[in-house]
């Protein structure tokens, strides 16, 4: 790849932790723009994504600051098509499944934890919605689960299990902390029933997951932790 990619990014986002997974797994090269979240600059909405969200990228162009990107480059936006982008820069990876089978597979899983699995942990951390939804999703993900192999779609490591990846570790921290705009006793409620024993196929993909070099590699659990509190605290204030 001789373009240059250039990463908007916030450590705190498990949107950006999916793209930053993806660059590790590709051994990509890129360059690397950290935004604040609590004060998004003008030039980042104006230059590189219009509606102001993370992770954002540039990819081609001449040569110009990550801060003033040049309007030659392509700007790319939403971690899964970023996901699949640099999968398709890095083909031999592996991370975009080369059989039409498996990507359909592939995208099934992804769609399973795009609609269903992290919208019912965001709803229940932020909302205080009922929490055995989360599990009722958990287990839809788990049908999908193969009988052979580590991952969300066999042997390969691909975009699918970096889809869930972020969600699934954050899911771990609310039930484990009890932090969230829900009732205290929640989180050991629904810690009991995540890990009992109907769930065992998902919590052994998870902890693959968590042991994965580019996992361990892009999460800050100190960080995130105290994201965690601070967004509940704002979270509470409001409500």
């Amino acid at each position: 790849m001789s373009e240059r990619l250039v990463i908007y990014d916030n450590k705190g986002s498990p949107y950006c932790q999916r793209v930053m997974m993806a660059l590790y797994e590709t051994k990509a090269k890129y360059e690397y723009h950290e935004i604040d979240l609590a004060s998004i600059p003008a030039w980042y909405k104006e230059k590189v994504n219009t509606i102001g969200k993370v992770p954002g990228a540039t990819y081609g162009g001449p040569p110009a600051p990550t801060d003033d990107p040049s309007p030659e480059s392509t700007k790319l936006a939403e971690s899964l098509a970023l996901i699949d982008f640099i999968g398709e820069l890095y083909p031999n990876s592996g991370l975009v499944p080369k059989d039409i089978v498996e990507r359909v597979k592939a995208r099934r899983f992804i769609n399973s934890v795009g609609t269903l699995f992290a919208p019912s942990i965001f709803v229940w951390y932020a909302r205080g919605a009922p929490w055995r939804e989360i599990v009722n999703t958990a287990l839809a993900v788990q049908t999908l689960l193969p009988e052979k192999g580590d991952w969300a779609i066999g042997e390969q490591f691909t975009n699918a299990d970096i889809a869930i990846a972020p969600f699934a570790t954050r899911l771990r921290v609310l039930y484990n902390t009890g932090i969230g705009n829900f009732p205290p006793q929640e989180a050991a409620q629904l810690k009991a029933v995540m890990e009992a024993p109907h769930l065992a196929r998902f919590n052994a993909y998870v902890d693959r997951i968590e042991q994965r070099e580019s996992f361990k590699a892009t999460y800050d659990a100190e960080y995130n932790l105290a994201i965690f509190k601070s967004r509940a605290a704002h979270i509470k204030r409001r409500t």
